[in-house]
């Protein structure tokens, strides 16, 4: 997930050199991917899996 929240923060970077829009358009999927990454977080935590 670490991961892929810095390719996700680098193609908002690249893109926001280009097309404003672009960039904007990445910021929900961004929080979507943050928001399911503290989920698995507390799953794991709660579960202990």
């Amino acid at each position: 997930m670490i991961i892929s929240s810095g390719a996700i923060y680098k193609s908002i970077d690249s893109f926001g050199k280009i097309s404003k829009t672009g960039a904007y358009l990445l910021y929900p999927y961004m929080a979507w991917v943050s928001f399911t990454s503290i989920l698995n977080f507390i799953k794991m935590f709660l579960v202990g899996e």
